[in-house]
C-alpha cells in the first residue's frame, strides 16, 4: 500500500501481485471484512510481479510512481 497524491487529493493504493485472477472488488470485499474503511485502499493496481531493489526487496518508489502516473490518466 501506498500513498499517491498530496494533502486532500491523497488516496491509499493498493498494489499486488497474484498468481490467480483477483478482481479488485474481491480485494475491497475481504479488507473492508477486516479493517477500518480509512485503510482501505479505493485504488488498486496489479502487477505480474511487484517491482524490487536491486537488494530484492519491494520498491516503494516505483510503486508511488506507478501510483501518480496512473491516477494522472485517469483524471
Amino acid at each position: 500500500m501506498v500513498v499517491s497524491g498530496d494533502g486532500d487529493h491523497s488516496e491509499l493504493v493498493g498494489h499486488y501481485s497474484a498468481l490467480a485472477p483477483v478482481s479488485a472488488e474481491e480485494l475491497q470485499k475481504s479488507l473492508d471484512a477486516v479493517l477500518p474503511s480509512a485503510m482501505v485502499p479505493r485504488r488498486w493496481q496489479r502487477w505480474d510481479a511487484l517491482p524490487l531493489t536491486q537488494n530484492g526487496k519491494i520498491d516503494h518508489r516505483a510503486l508511488r510512481a506507478a501510483g501518480a502516473s496512473s491516477r494522472e490518466e485517469t483524471s
